[in-house]
This record gives C-alpha cells, structure tokens and sequence, in this order.
C-alpha cells in the first residue's frame, strides 16, 4: 500500500476563517485559504487588487485574461 499525502485546508490545524478567506474569481466564488495560496504562488494583483485563485488551472486562466475575472 503506497501512503498517499491529501491536501486539505485544516491540515496545519488551523481553523478558516472569514479574514483568511477569498473567493477564486475564476471559478466564480470557490473558497480560498488567502495563506495556502500566498504558500503556493497562487496570488495575483491586478488594478492594485489581490487575487486568490483556487488551483494552477485558475492562475492560468487568470493570467492570460485578468480583465475578463476582475470586472465589479
């Protein structure tokens, strides 16, 4: 049996709350952990605004077309 390492966001014991929170503009309000995604590269500012993007996928997206994730 192969041991298998499972990311969750409660795995460092800490709890989420509403301040370490954000929503993936990509994926239209997707929870983020803002810590997690600070860790792992997946913050991006755009119009002096910070976003917190859920997965590589949504970085990517995001970066190729910021203005169309952005938009109020």
């Amino acid at each position: 049996m192969t041991e298998e390492h499972h990311h969750h966001s409660h795995d460092d014991g800490k709890e989420i709350t509403n301040e370490n929170l954000a929503f993936c503009p990509v994926m239209e309000g997707t929870p983020v952990d803002k810590e997690k995604a600070e860790k792992e590269g997946r913050v991006r500012e755009y119009e002096g605004k910070k976003y917190y993007l859920c997965c590589d996928a949504c970085v990517t997206d995001f970066d190729s077309s910021p203005e169309k994730y952005t938009k109020s």
